[in-house]
């Protein structure tokens, strides 16, 4: 019960949240890959055409990745590196790697346009005003990048 009324939350958020589109980088994905949004997120232009999503720090963002199978896809999994600085990728902690048990509801038909839905809270213990290098990756056996994205975050207080 405790975890339905979670995913309703989480729905009713993302269902009235304010999206914006951000830059991002497509990174060979093998599904068409049709936007990111993200609510929560004020876009910055940087130099070079590049623009970068700053964040308040101790909020929940929420993403929205609109994309299209290829091919049908039994069961899909999330992974999210971020790059801080010059630094090396970490990976991001996520609640739960498995795609097919937020906003997509799997198997997912080729051709049918979907909506991948997730929030991340920003910690207090993330660094502030630092350059962030988000990576992004669905895929359906942890090889294949079915959407790959990048973008830029700055997390400011």
């Amino acid at each position: 019960m405790m975890l339905r009324l979670v995913f309703i939350s989480v729905f009713i958020a993302i269902s009235t949240a304010d999206f914006v589109p951000i830059g991002f980088k497509n990174c060979n994905s093998l599904s068409t890959l049709n936007g990111v949004e993200v609510d929560g997120c004020t876009v910055k232009e940087l130099e070079g055409g590049k623009k970068q999503c700053l964040i308040k720090q101790g909020t929940t963002p929420k993403i929205r990745v609109n994309f299209t199978p290829n091919e049908d896809i039994a069961t899909m999994k999330t992974k999210v590196k971020a790059k801080i600085g010059s630094g090396s990728y970490v990976d991001f902690p996520m609640e739960t790697d498995d795609a097919c048990k937020s906003s997509l509801k799997c198997p997912l038909k080729k051709g049918t346009a979907y909506s991948y839905n997730w929030g991340i809270e920003m910690m207090h213990q993330y660094p502030l005003n630092e350059n962030i290098q988000v990576n992004w990756i669905l895929s359906r056996d942890g090889k294949a990048k079915d959407i790959c994205f990048i973008f830029l975050v700055k997390l400011e207080a």
